[in-house]
């Protein structure tokens, strides 16, 4: 049973669309989903659109508790569309239900008409939404991302380079590791498995520069050292299941 306070998981995605590609697509969720499909059949388009809803029920629930206007709420919500998709051309119907709410949007060849948000009155949570897409799986990626955030002027430009899930998880995780993030022994025990044990891996630190690992003699050792597979084993965890 779900906690009424919380929106709950997603339990069922309804697409009607025929734009950016034709899709009738109506599916269950469980807590734990595992999407099969050959190269193009929507895979990516799914969990983006996984994200966004969870984005856009992030920022329901802001409008209520700061107080946005129809208008501003909108905005926030077709720019959201604007910077997730490469082709934003939706056309069609897309709905999401949760535990204890559920959303509908409209489009019109990428622009929001119609927008319904229903969730119980007793919820005041919602789940972080959080996608770890191609470009950040590496903290040699997230590296590149720091350096080309410094050369930004204002901090939209980011997203002329990075879509808006990629610039999230980023702030994610700054606000996850904080200075300085203390791995559990569940954590370290997940790295075991994966032979990530011989690193002796105590701590992560991130700068605005890149991200390190702290070991038991105290040692600091750029994340970037370890190898790719390594680096996105580590990453996993830190994003979704490490605690």
């Amino acid at each position: 049973m779900s906690n009424p306070k919380e929106l709950g998981h997603l339990t069922h995605m309804t697409l009607k669309i025929d734009l950016p590609i034709p899709m009738d697509f109506d599916m269950e969720y469980n807590k734990l989903v595992l999407l099969c499909g050959t190269n193009g059949s929507g895979k990516s388009l799914v969990l983006k659109l996984s994200w966004l809803f969870n984005t856009v029920m992030s920022l329901g629930l802001g409008k209520k508790l700061m107080g946005l206007t129809k208008t501003s709420f909108e905005g926030l919500v077709q720019f959201t569309f604007d910077n997730t998709f490469d082709n934003q051309n939706f056309n069609g119907m897309i709905k999401a239900e949760y535990e204890n709410g559920n959303i509908v949007i409209g489009l019109d060849h990428g622009k929001v008409l119609s927008l319904e948000i229903i969730t119980a009155d007793t919820v005041n949570s919602v789940p972080t939404p959080i996608f770890m897409s191609t470009e950040m799986r590496t903290f040699d990626q997230i590296k590149r991302f720091f350096q080309l955030s410094k050369l930004s002027k204002n901090e939209d430009d980011i997203l002329n380079y990075y879509k808006l899930y990629d610039v999230t998880y980023v702030e994610f995780l700054k606000k996850k590791i904080n200075g300085s993030y203390i791995l559990s022994e569940d954590f370290k025990d997940k790295l075991k498995v994966f032979d990530l044990g011989k690193y002796d891996m105590q701590s992560l630190q991130m700068t605005d520069d890149t991200m390190y690992f702290t070991n038991s003699k105290e040692e600091q050792i750029e994340l970037t050292t370890l190898s790719k597979g390594e680096q996105s084993i580590v990453n996993m965890f830190l994003g979704g299941g490490g605690d």
